[in-house]
């Protein structure tokens, strides 16, 4: 059921083109249902509008610090307008497969990471004044997981939509123009190591992205992880890009998923060198940009880098990017 559902809704996230984008930031709390242990909960949700009443989200959640578990995870889920469509309150529901990234206790002080597929289910209500980009937002939501702990969680937050009001937003959206068809940017940031300790190191990139149409992209990328005390790791990633145009206003979101072909050195906790070797994972990203001049962009990335060898990380980037 779970993988069916997956694909369904993986399915309609491909096909759609990212007319209309909409970036939301949510926080609250979150409690597990077995033993009732409460901690925090936050989201990062990149969504737009299939048709009235219909859309489709990809979000990033991470359910905070519950015992003997440090879970987050990617969810794309369908959303369907139960009430209030055409007025400042409306009442929606989405339902869609949550791939989860779980960080437990092993042997002594060791560590290890675990995925797999779940499910989430959201209830939102959300107020959007006529004529504003902005809407505040509440939401529960629960994920179900098989052999694993199960979660409910209250958030709220704000969503803003770019390029268009939230009330325009309600109709057939227009195509967007033709984003520039090469883009070459530089990144630094930080790297943090999915571990009970979330070690710490600095990290740089740099990255060629294609155009391929209006709203999708093909990008190749160089990261330096850098050495977070228990791994050193760069790489090459290609991934795919959906997101809007630049040329429908100034803001640019995307999320970018595909393989990372990486050269890794693991070490023990005392910091002495176990193993060098070459591996092949997935990296899922979401970016933000602001075009600063006609060729010129900021930009800012997040990018979760999945490995089968417990050493799965973040990387939060910023950089400047040149378009032509």
């Amino acid at each position: 059921m779970i993988r069916a559902l997956h694909r369904l809704t993986l399915l309609a996230f491909l096909v759609v083109p990212a007319f209309g984008q909409e970036l939301a930031l949510l926080a609250g709390g979150l409690r597990s249902e077995e033993a009732g242990d409460l901690t925090y909960a936050w989201q990062v949700a990149y969504r737009h509008p299939l048709r009235p009443k219909l859309g489709v989200s990809f979000a990033w959640t991470n359910e905070g610090h519950l015992p003997h578990h440090h879970r987050d995870g990617c969810s794309i889920q369908l959303w369907y307008c139960l009430a209030g469509w055409d007025s400042d309150f409306s009442l929606a529901a989405g339902l869609g497969p949550y791939r989860y990234y779980d960080t437990r206790p092993g042997l002594e002080a060791s560590y290890r990471n675990q995925h797999g597929v779940g499910a989430m289910a959201s209830l939102q209500g959300l107020y959007s004044p006529k004529g504003s980009r902005w809407s505040l937002l509440g939401q529960a939501f629960t994920v179900r997981i098989q052999g694993s702990v199960d979660t409910v969680g209250l958030q709220f937050g704000l969503s803003h939509r770019f390029g268009k009001s939230v009330a325009s937003a309600r109709q057939a959206p227009p195509r967007s123009g033709v984003i520039p068809r090469n883009h070459l940017g530089i990144f630094a940031g930080r790297t943090i190591l999915n571990s009970l300790s979330s070690e710490a190191a600095e990290a740089w990139g740099i990255e060629y992205r294609r155009a391929l149409s209006s709203h999708w992209a093909l990008g190749v990328a160089y990261a330096n992880e850098g050495d977070p005390v228990l791994m050193r790791r760069d790489g090459l990633s290609l991934q795919a890009w959906l997101g809007g145009s630049p040329a429908a206003g100034p803001i640019y979101l995307g999320v970018g998923v595909g393989p990372h072909l990486a050269r890794i050195s693991l070490r023990e906790s005392s910091g002495g060198a176990v193993d060098d070797f070459n591996r092949i994972g997935l990296r899922v990203s979401m970016g933000i940009g602001y075009c600063v001049a006609p060729d010129w962009m900021i930009r800012a990335n997040w990018h979760r880098t999945f490995s089968s060898y417990d050493r799965d990380t973040d990387m939060f980037v910023a950089g400047i990017g040149y378009l032509w």
